[in-house]
């Protein structure tokens, strides 16, 4: 399609990036083959940790920009985050940003957390569920915490992009109420439906593709996400262990088979990351825009990652003496 639209140099740009990449993988393939060998971490880990790590690990799920083949220090957490650059009478901004991206991260990692657990065999949650007693329909519907849990994560994972959307809204300053912003709705005017000038002005492919995320939401291959979380939200939806039966007043898109559930929660986490990681890199692009458009002194201001409980722990009446804060 290229060579018809009259870019002839294109095939040999791309041959000669090939014909690059390929040496470089030569060059390090000795030490990718070692850091493949090696364990990926020497820590002790509980069963529930086990077991989350290695579902994190299998579906690549671990929210950070390590390739998770070699070696990383962050490649076994969700490390991601951004930087950013605003003017010195702007004290809220960047603390006002760094909530909803905290919370972003919280609502993936909780809802990798859930999705694992669902999948978990434990003859406790078993016994908890049992506690809860459901009308029975004859539908074979698995009603319990395995499929609550799994649905749950859904409807959080599912979540994150709307806050993806609110989060753009402040950083643009856009006029749109927080409370109506939608990850689908938030790219295009209402009056004409093609892209807002303030993402367009930006030219940066990485909101390009947070708006390609969102049109994706639309085609075949992801349309079963939006109609699985609205079944959660607005309706309900029944997970099956295995047959099921779709009873009197109740929809085929409200019934699902638990395995399907689970790849579908997989699927929706990995376009999570991927609209978690543009963003972070949009906002690192849009730094370095404002910097170059920018004269006299830009300090940086530091800040610290939380410190977690077993940190505390380790580091004794040592900690009183930190002060953790947003920015």
């Amino acid at each position: 399609m290229l060579d018809t639209e009259g870019l002839a140099d294109a095939r040999t740009r791309f041959a000669a990036c090939r014909d690059e990449l390929k040496d470089a993988f030569a060059h390090c393939g000795d030490q990718l083959e070692w850091a493949r060998t090696q364990p990926q971490l020497t820590d002790s880990r509980s069963e529930i940790e086990e077991h989350h790590h290695q579902f994190a690990v299998r579906h690549g799920l671990y929210l950070n920009l390590c390739v998770h083949d070699w070696p990383c220090d962050e490649q076994h957490s969700d490390s991601l985050f951004f930087s950013y650059l605003s003017r010195s009478a702007e004290t809220d901004r960047f603390p006002r940003l760094a909530r909803y991206f905290n919370q972003a991260k919280e609502d993936y990692a909780t809802s990798r957390y859930l999705l694992a657990e669902s999948v978990r065999t434990h003859d406790d949650r078993q016994r908890v569920s049992e506690r809860t007693l459901y009308a029975d329909l004859l539908e074979y519907a698995d009603y319990g915490l395995s499929g609550g849990l799994g649905k749950t994560a859904f409807a959080t994972a599912y979540n994150i992009l709307d806050k993806i959307a609110v989060f753009l809204k402040f950083d643009l300053d856009l006029e749109d109420a927080e409370t109506k912003v939608t990850f689908r709705g938030i790219w295009q005017s209402k009056r004409i439906k093609k892209l807002r000038t303030e993402f367009a002005s930006k030219a940066d492919p990485n909101l390009f593709a947070l708006y390609d995320i969102s049109l994706d939401l639309n085609d075949p291959d992801y349309l079963p996400l939006s109609a699985i979380r609205h079944a959660i939200t607005h309706r309900h939806l029944l997970s099956h262990d295995w047959l099921y039966m779709v009873g009197e007043g109740s929809r085929e898109d409200e019934h699902i088979q638990f395995d399907i559930l689970v790849d579908r929660g997989v699927q929706l986490l990995r376009l999570c990351k991927a609209a978690l990681i543009y963003l972070a890199a949009y906002l690192r692009m849009d730094q370095q825009r404002k910097q170059e458009s920018l004269s006299g002194i830009t300090p940086t201001l530091p800040f610290l990652w939380q410190m977690s409980r077993l940190d505390n722990e380790q580091q004794g009446d040592d900690v009183d003496d930190i002060e953790v804060r947003d920015g």
